[in-house]
């Protein structure tokens, strides 16, 4: 016969397995960075994105389009996000993880807002 702890471990496991792979599910990536994710609100424009291996490393230009959020909200998600996935803060808006650097931009074009993600080699 099982014990009630026993059930309640078990059951705690199965809940926390769940919610990781809930996590996992919701979490958008850039499709040109797949290793970057896409905070909710942005729309990512993979039209005019570029991704590019180079001998020395990976070229990414991601653009994604603030769709009504704002840039200091998007500074704070990736601020904290980032250095989940190995990246270091290094100055405002960049990060350096390994051999590659990460740049973050927000431009203004056509009335348009866009948020831009700049991956080069160190």
């Amino acid at each position: 016969m099982m014990s009630k702890t026993y059930i309640c471990v078990l059951l705690s496991g199965v809940l926390l397995f769940s919610a990781t792979i809930a996590y996992a599910e919701a979490t958008r990536f850039f499709k040109t960075a797949q290793d970057i994710p896409l905070m909710a609100g942005l729309v990512e424009d993979t039209q005019n994105s570029l991704s590019y291996d180079s001998p020395q490393g990976r070229i990414i230009e991601s653009i994604s389009i603030l769709d009504g959020v704002d840039e200091h909200y998007v500074r704070g998600y990736y601020r904290q996000a980032l250095p989940v996935f190995g990246w270091q803060f290094s100055s405002e808006d960049q990060f350096v993880r390994q051999n590659e650097t990460l740049r973050m931009d927000f431009v203004v074009e056509d009335q348009q807002k866009y948020f831009l993600i700049f991956i080069k080699p160190r």
